[in-house]
């Protein structure tokens, strides 16, 4: 992108507290999308977590599905069916934009499409994003517990033991401050947390 383009993406960022909310207020803006550089991302902030527990739709869809999925067409495509063209400018932009929300979701994306080369460093690359996103006040507190479980699982699909520590500690440290009277928040967040840690392999 151009460093206007950059700088769009960038203060989006900073006014927003979700991804969605991002690709929302990127899109009311965008021009068209044969032109406007800006599309690829409103794209990709446009993916929704799906829930582990959600068995079904996992083996479906993957940990990301379209936010629309109508019988004449979904938004944005199925991430396998997304266009190399387009993987490539995720790959671009996830070294040019420093917010973590952003960065984590372009490499975990890219993971997710095995981008060569070396997908895992995509996948290192996403972990250390939603750390750093996970102690951001200012960011939705369900998007960031699913970070945080989504960080996990990436940990242990590329076998990184220092940052599987690194994440179960930022876990519990989280869940104990959500827990405390004066920033109680409301129980299913902390059983995204809890959920995270139930789902390690027992020793």
């Amino acid at each position: 992108m151009d460093p206007e383009t950059v700088g769009r993406v960038q203060a989006v960022l900073a006014a927003a507290e979700t991804l969605s909310k991002a690709s929302d207020a990127l899109r009311k803006n965008a021009g068209p999308r044969e032109t406007d550089p800006i599309w690829p991302i409103i794209h990709a902030f446009a993916y929704r977590y799906v829930d582990p527990r959600d068995e079904e739709r996992r083996k479906e869809r993957g940990p990301f599905a379209p936010m629309l999925e109508l019988p004449d067409g979904v938004f944005p495509l199925r991430l396998r069916d997304v266009a190399d063209e387009e993987l490539e400018a995720w790959a671009k932009h996830a070294q040019e934009l420093s917010h973590p929300a952003a960065r984590a979701r372009l490499h975990d994306l890219l993971w997710e499409r095995c981008r060569q080369p070396r997908p895992d460093e995509r996948a290192r690359a996403a972990i250390d994003a939603y750390l750093v996103l996970a102690t951001l006040p200012e960011w939705q507190t369900h998007e960031r517990a699913e970070g945080l479980d989504r960080a996990l699982a990436l940990a242990r699909e590329v076998n990184d033991k220092d940052r599987q520590t690194r994440v179960i500690t930022q876990i519990v440290d989280t869940a104990i401050d959500w827990l405390h009277p004066e920033r109680l928040q409301p129980p299913g967040l902390t059983m995204i947390l809890f959920g995270a840690l139930a789902r390690l392999p027992r020793e």
